[in-house]
């Protein structure tokens, strides 16, 4: 089974994370998308970056039409070191909840480019404290029965993720951090209930309520930008 979601909610919240990466992209970037599949988290953008793809999934992959060069390897194994050393950006969108080592990975993407972008489901999240106070699941790192089916090992707080970059020692600091989206319930509930109108007005009252963007951790999905420096 793919594991990434493919109903038009999804796209909508991929629609959204990939925005807090665009401050952070120069016209000439070199991006290497790590996991991006099928390539629908670059759909919503006018401008045409020059995006490299590796992937697992083969069948994702092939169904792409916006990255200029495709790499399918396992992401666990994968020599990521020598492949992307001509890269200003790496991507892990999506990524560290679904692999054995993240720390490693960030090791990886640590030598590959000057910054790095990453986005994870949030603990945190306002539905996920929700769903304890309803019954649904006894703790918000709890994986649910989506987690399961689409292969997440883990679910984030912000506490995670930084302890992975600190883990990692590589020598990035935090230059954006937050969270985008925002859900009162599952994906599939979302799906079915809101959508269009609602989903973009659901998303802004909870910016302008300062609940869910920069530095604000009740949405959906963590983001954080990794800028790389160099000691003196």
């Amino acid at each position: 089974m793919s594991q990434q979601p493919t109903n038009k909610y999804e796209q909508r919240l991929r629609d959204e994370k990939i925005k807090y990466l665009l401050p952070h992209l120069q016209e000439d970037s070199k991006v290497l998308d790590i996991g991006g599949g099928d390539g629908s988290c670059w759909d919503s953008i006018d401008y045409r970056y020059t995006v490299d793809l590796l992937d697992f999934d083969k069948d994702l992959a092939d169904k792409s039409t916006y990255y200029r060069n495709i790499f399918i390897s396992n992401i666990d194994d994968d020599d990521i070191d020598s492949r992307c050393s001509k890269y200003d950006v790496v991507c892990l969108m999506g990524v560290l909840e679904h692999i054995e080592d993240p720390v490693a990975l960030l090791q990886s993407a640590g030598k590959c480019a000057s910054t790095i972008f990453i986005t994870v489901p949030n603990a945190e999240s306002f539905h996920r404290h929700l769903g304890v106070q309803l019954g649904y699941i006894d703790d918000i790192h709890d994986l649910d029965s989506q987690d399961i089916e689409i292969g997440h090992k883990r679910v984030y707080d912000k506490n995670m993720i930084y302890k992975n970059i600190v883990d990692s020692k590589i020598k990035f600091i935090i230059k954006d951090f937050g969270t985008s989206s925002f859900k009162v319930g599952t994906s599939s509930f979302m799906h079915n209930s809101f959508f269009g109108e609602e989903f973009d007005a659901i998303n802004r009252s909870a910016i302008l309520s300062q609940i869910s963007g920069h530095n604000r951790f009740a949405g959906a999905e963590i983001f954080a930008v990794l800028k790389r420096y160099e000691d003196d």
